[in-house]
């Protein structure tokens, strides 16, 4: 496109250099080719003389001019040349730095995505970094209290061992005093059989006697051995039944459990045998 313009150029500056040299030599060669300049009553030789001299100055006219056309048209071509190779070379040139712009707006565009993926890659790494501090924190904090934790839990096991330690040695106890007091229990239920069999023996007796001898003062004796018999059977049997209760109820304390067992049993058993002997012995 620029060679076109430069040519365009040195066509347009041609013609107009013809057209100025038509416009200045072109009413005098036109009057020395019509012989207009030769006078009519001049004789022949110098009339023929005035015409070779006009033709030959018209020659030469001719020649400067065609010699100036081509020193203009050299001019031009040179002219035209210089500028064609200084177009291709501001064209090089431009298309250079067209490259160089360019490339460096490709670079600055790099520069500045990189430069992006840098600030966002540090922003991520600071909040990265802002993170694992905190977690680190947290998890510090929650080791502490763990750890805390674990020592009050140890102290806690330590007096639950203890408690239990303590509660196997009183249920041992208790096991022990249950059986003895179970022990006790049948040897009083025993005695207490053996009281009853012995005041119905002394009762049948009583009655046989005074159905035989009628003798009011035996009879007397014989009711008030009963009544004594009695009142320590009773006496007796409400110190085992208070015995009773206690184990009894430190038993359930230690097994959670209230039902039939053993003390219940001895308990109910004293408790008939109460009832036998109310029905059985005078008032």
């Amino acid at each position: 496109a620029a060679r076109r313009g430069v040519a365009a150029l040195g066509v347009v500056l041609l013609l107009g250099a013809c057209l100025v040299v038509v416009r200045r030599h072109g009413g005098s060669r036109a009057e020395l080719q019509q012989g207009g300049g030769a006078p009519s009553g001049l004789p022949r030789a110098f009339a023929e003389e005035a015409e070779r001299t006009r033709l030959e100055t018209a020659i030469r006219l001719d020649a400067s001019k065609l010699e100036r056309d081509q020193d203009a048209k050299g001019k031009f071509d040179k002219l035209y040349t210089e500028s064609a190779a200084k177009a291709e070379a501001e064209g090089q040139e431009a298309a250079g730095l067209l490259a160089q712009g360019r490339g460096a707006a490709n670079q600055a565009v790099e520069r500045r995505a990189a430069q992006r993926v840098a600030e966002s890659q540090a922003d991520t790494d600071r909040k990265e970094e802002a993170i694992d501090k905190r977690t680190a924190s947290l998890m510090a904090r929650r080791a502490q209290s763990l750890r805390e934790h674990a020592k009050h839990r140890a102290f806690e096991l330590e007096g639950l061992e203890k408690q239990v330690a303590m509660l196997e040695a009183h249920k041992k106890q208790l096991l022990a005093e249950a059986q003895k007091q179970g022990r006790q229990s049948e040897a009083v239920i025993a005695t207490a059989d053996n009281l009853l069999s012995s005041a119905r023996a002394m009762s049948q007796r009583g009655a046989a006697a005074s159905k035989t001898t009628g003798l009011a003062g035996v009879e007397e004796s014989k009711e008030d051995r009963l009544r004594a018999a009695r009142r320590e059977a009773r006496e007796a049997m409400e110190s085992d039944m208070e015995r009773l209760a206690r184990a009894k109820i430190a038993h359930k304390r230690l097994t959670g459990v209230e039902g039939v067992d053993e003390l219940s049993r001895a308990q109910e058993a004293i408790g008939q045998l109460d009832k036998k002997l109310q029905g059985t012995l005078p008032t």
